[in-house]
């Protein structure tokens, strides 16, 4: 029952990293990464976010029933 939004990587024939497929999450899309996952996670109590950038902190724009901590 839990959630991941995250890069996938791409991988060559040698089996080392050549891209990342689309779309690409990056610091300034983070909220807008998966619009179905709002609409799923709505009636949930409790979120986890964990950012590394002062861009991630409004990822929870559009998850009601939250409070911050």
């Amino acid at each position: 029952n839990m959630h991941l939004i995250s890069n996938i990587m791409a991988y060559d024939d040698k089996n080392a990293v050549s891209g990342f497929r689309e779309p690409l999450i990056h610091t300034f899309n983070k909220n807008g990464a998966e619009e179905h996952f709002y609409e799923e996670m709505r009636q949930r109590d409790n979120v986890i976010l964990k950012g590394d950038s002062m861009g991630d902190l409004h990822m929870d724009v559009g998850v009601e029933n939250h409070s911050e901590a």
